[in-house]
């Protein structure tokens, strides 16, 4: 997989205004922790396995006006939002296939025209955007698998 990112909470990141990329292994698997369950006299059997959560960092180069994108880029990655937003990204090495996961902004970091911002993924299992997606709120909802 090679992602690019395309929006996050509706608000479009890879643009004119906007270069957008993944840092490390955006298209790897996530950790699992798996989980045995004990038994006396015989071994143990598997019980579950538990997603770990997964911070995924992303980093936007301003193409523009720095100060106006910087207030854009700090409202649409807030901090102290009180809920997860979708993260859409597009496979460039197929077809341009799109894929989604939610996450909440978790960090910023502002050098000069560049800012880097940690994403907590507390699913981070990466799913197809679908025709059946809509949008509500600036946040889609629904229908993707």
């Amino acid at each position: 997989m090679r992602l690019e990112p395309v929006s996050f909470g509706g608000a479009d990141i890879n643009d004119a205004n906007f270069r957008s990329y993944l840092l490390g292994q955006d298209g790897n698997q996530a950790e699992s922790e798996p989980t045995l369950i004990e038994r006396s006299g015989v071994p143990p059997v598997f019980g579950h396995n538990f997603p770990k959560d997964r911070t995924l960092p992303l980093v936007i180069e301003l193409q523009g006006t720095i100060t106006t994108q910087i207030d854009t880029i700090k409202t649409t990655f807030d901090t102290f939002s009180p809920g997860l937003r979708r993260l859409i990204v597009q496979d460039i090495g197929n077809s341009n296939k799109q894929w989604y996961v939610d996450a909440i902004a978790k960090s910023q970091t502002i050098d000069d025209r560049k800012v880097t911002i940690n994403l907590l993924v507390p699913d981070p299992i990466w799913r197809a955007v679908t025709a059946s997606t809509v949008t509500q709120n600036g946040v889609l909802y629904g229908g993707a698998s």
